[in-house]
């Protein structure tokens, strides 16, 4: 039976049904590695209560969860008043919300260190870490990775503006976000690192299309391992594009790959290896 013979109504609700199992905590994984997790992390309090907090808060407690998500105040005199979620959406809050209780099964909270709390970054023990933040040198909307393999020292700053790497730099405690923190997200964070790779302009052309356009971006996956695929659109294809740490740990391998007809080629003026090539795909070996 086709689309065509169901009523206008119920047609549309085939397309909206709320998501369930591994896709709704997919979903939440990806929402509060976007949103959520620069100010609250697994296990301690950092700018906000940690995962198992909230997750004993509201364990039982869906629409309590949504009215503060949306609509926060501030409980803890001491503590940056959080801001409204209200853009995320309910269906993507409540994904969030289901993440939380799976993720903090079983966990028991741990006691901040003495110090100033926002120079303290618990979940850096662990990498990979996807967060989102006021950035130096780059669009203020800039996603910082921490990347696992090497000497596990190895950051980078994506531009989801112009949909790009913008620079590579070494610090193992990954950066210092109190700055940022501190003014509830209108400072930039410090890198305390050096800055080893900056990118001024793609390595890559795309051939076989004569359409010039901006780039767009479109979102960011995460696989099993934590590792981010960035998604965008430009001069009429759309690209996926993955950075890992390259198997002898001094570089990254950077993978492009379309999704439409089009090739991937290297930039004429692009210093770096090429590592492997083919019809809409493109490795490239990035050194420094």
């Amino acid at each position: 039976m086709s689309l065509k013979s169901y009523p206008p109504l119920f047609a549309l609700a085939l397309f909206c049904q709320p998501l369930t199992g591994e896709d709704l905590l997919s979903t939440g994984q990806e929402q509060f590695q976007t949103h959520c997790s620069a100010c609250h992390q697994p296990d301690q309090m950092l700018v906000g209560p940690s995962m198992i907090e909230i997750a004993g808060l509201y364990r039982e407690d869906l629409p309590g969860f949504l009215k503060w998500c949306n609509e926060p105040g501030k409980k803890r005199p001491n503590a940056v008043e959080m801001p409204a979620m209200s853009h995320v959406g309910d269906e993507n809050l409540k994904a969030v919300h289901a993440y939380l209780l799976k993720a903090t099964e079983g966990k028991k909270e741990k006691a901040v260190p003495k110090g100033k709390k926002y120079d303290f970054y618990p979940s850096i023990a662990t990498r990979p870490i996807v967060q989102r933040f006021f950035m130096p040198d780059s669009s203020p909307a800039s996603i910082a990775v921490a990347l696992p393999g090497g000497n596990d020292d190895l950051n980078f700053c994506y531009d989801t503006a112009q949909c790009r790497l913008r620079y590579i730099w070494k610090n193992p405690d990954f950066l210092v976000g109190w700055y940022y923190w501190q003014s509830n997200g209108n400072a930039k964070v410090n890198l305390k690192g050096e800055v080893i790779y900056r990118e001024e302009e793609p390595p890559f052309t795309v051939s076989g299309t004569e359409q010039e356009s901006e780039p767009k971006f479109l979102g960011y996956t995460l696989d099993s391992s934590g590792i981010p695929t960035f998604r965008y659109q430009w001069n009429g294809a759309t690209i996926a594009e993955r950075i890992v740490v390259s198997p002898d740990g001094d570089g990254l391998e950077r993978h492009f790959k379309t999704e439409s007809a089009n090739k991937l080629e290297p930039a004429p003026n692009d210093q770096n290896t090429v590592q492997s090539t083919q019809a809409g795909e493109l490795v490239i070996d990035l050194k420094w």
